[in-house]
Parts: structure tokens; C-alpha cells; sequence
């Protein structure tokens, strides 16, 4: 199932999986016969192909998947994720036992969606039902987070923590020596992340503060990125004895989260 919005136009429609037919008889999506083996990435090229003939500009895909991924190299279904990646959004889920969890997790990993598996048939309409209520409440598509570091700072990494687990450091495109955007996917109003960001700097004098890095959350408008936040981080170069006080005192807080420090101080 592939959907995509525009403002208040909807275009949805259903792509079957898509099976190997043999040679020289290529799968019939208007048909969707069941036969032969699993091919993802024919799957998501014909999604590309839907997405294309509509001018939606938030775009999700559902891939509902019981087998493995046998009649495909894994070259050729590297390839079409990553045609399709930056593209459209694909949330992968697995019917049974014989599906593989790392197939599914390439997508959803590249395509920014989630992966999970349906043990039982019967919840699988309340699945689709929570994935595409979480689809349709996004509003802004392809935001991106953009990290620029001076000259004497580079970027370790760069990792969403909050609500999800997401690793974006490989994902880095970067636009110069100093500048590299993390896609984050399509967001929704009122909605919130958090993100880690490792930065590693220069040796300096002890108390000298200096500007590590700049981190703004952008989208993608026909007239070019536009800011819709961006904040400084700071530095401030310290001795072994105040690290070692800072580590003491972190380790404290952990073990009294209401003490100084702590979550009810703030974020």
C-alpha cells in the first residue's frame, strides 16, 4: 500500500508484494498473482512508479511481507532502496516465520519507517490502522537536520534518541567541508525529538569557551531550504580535576534523579 498527500488531496493505492514469475514473464502488478518467490525491490520500484504520477509531497509506503527476499540479489535490492530512499517513507511489517528481519530492516531503516512483525493475522487491521494514523498526522516532509562545525571541530555523530533509536551518522550528505544534512523523515504539528550529537574539538586553554557547532532542523520548500530552528553548541576547555568533578557529579544524578541536575531541573 502506497499513500501520499498534498494539503488535503489523498492518492492511495495498493501495490501487491511482488513475486517472481520466470524468466521473460515479468509480475503483473493489476493482477497480483501469488507464485514464486519475494521480490522487495520490484516492490519498491513499482511504489516509485505510483509516487510518480501523483504531486504529493508526503509520501508512505506499507510493505506487508511472509516470505524472504529469494529471487533478488542483495545488489539489486540495495540499489532500489537506495533509489528510493529520500523519496518515500516505508513502514515494513512481517506475517509468520519465513520472512527475514534484516531484509525488512534495510528498508525501514533506509526509507525512515519502522519494522515489527504480525503474529497474529487477526491484529493485523488494528496495525494498519495505528500505521497509517501516524502517517497522516505528519504535515511537513523531508526535514533534515544540518550540522555545521568551524574548521577545528568535525562531526563524531549524530543519533535520534527519542522517540525512536536511530543511528543517522552514515547518512550524512554533506553540502561542504563544514556542513552535513541528516534526513529526518516527514514531522508532525506539535511533535518532538531529541538528538545526540557528538562533536570533537581542538585542544584549547583551559576556560576558553568556543563554538563547537550549529545545529538547525530544515525542510525542503520549491524556493530552497528553509530554517525552522537551529541552536549553538558551546565549549568550554577544562582541566583532568574539573572533567573528573563533572563525571562524579553526572554519576550522582543518575543515582538521585531528583537531585541537582536532574530531570526536574529541566531540559
Amino acid at each position: 500500500m502506497v499513500r501520499g498527500h498534498r494539503g488535503h488531496q489523498l492518492r492511495q493505492a495498493r501495490v501487491p508484494e511482488q513475486r517472481d514469475h520466470g524468466a521473460g514473464q515479468p509480475a503483473d502488478a493489476g493482477r497480483g498473482q501469488a507464485g514464486g518467490g519475494t521480490a522487495i525491490g520490484k516492490w519498491l520500484q513499482l511504489a516509485r512508479q505510483i509516487f510518480a504520477s501523483s504531486p504529493a509531497t508526503l509520501r508512505h509506503a506499507i510493505l506487508l511481507t511472509d516470505g524472504r527476499n529469494q529471487h533478488e540479489t542483495p545488489e539489486e535490492l540495495a540499489a532500489a532502496i537506495s533509489a528510493s530512499e529520500g523519496y518515500f517513507s516505508c513502514d515494513c511489517r512481517g506475517v509468520g516465520t519465513d520472512w527475514e528481519v534484516s531484509e525488512l530492516r534495510k528498508v525501514s531503516t533506509a526509507l525512515l519507517g519502522t519494522v515489527d512483525i504480525v503474529p497474529d493475522p487477526a491484529g493485523l487491521a488494528a496495525d494498519f490502522e495505528s500505521m497509517m494514523h501516524n502517517a497522516m498526522s505528519k504535515q511537513v516532509a523531508d526535514v533534515a537536520l544540518r550540522v555545521w562545525t568551524p574548521q577545528q571541530a568535525e562531526v563524531r555523530f549524530v543519533k535520534q534518541v527519542a522517540p525512536t533509536v536511530e543511528d543517522l551518522t552514515s547518512r550524512r550528505t554533506a553540502s561542504s567541508p563544514q556542513v552535513g544534512d541528516y534526513p529526518t523523515g516527514a514531522w508532525g504539528p506539535g511533535e518532538s525529538r531529541d538528538y545526540h550529537v557528538g562533536i570533537r574539538v581542538q585542544p584549547g586553554t583551559v576556560g576558553q569557551e568556543m563554538l563547537a557547532a550549529r545545529v538547525s532542523l530544515l525542510v525542503s520548500t520549491p524556493g530552497g531550504p528553509q530554517v525552522l530552528g537551529q541552536g549553538l553548541v558551546r565549549v568550554v576547555h577544562q582541566d583532568q580535576r574539573a572533567r573528573r568533578a563533572l563525571h562524579r557529579a553526572g554519576r550522582a544524578c543518575l543515582r538521585d534523579p531528583g537531585g541537582p541536575g536532574g530531570p526536574q531541573a529541566g531540559r
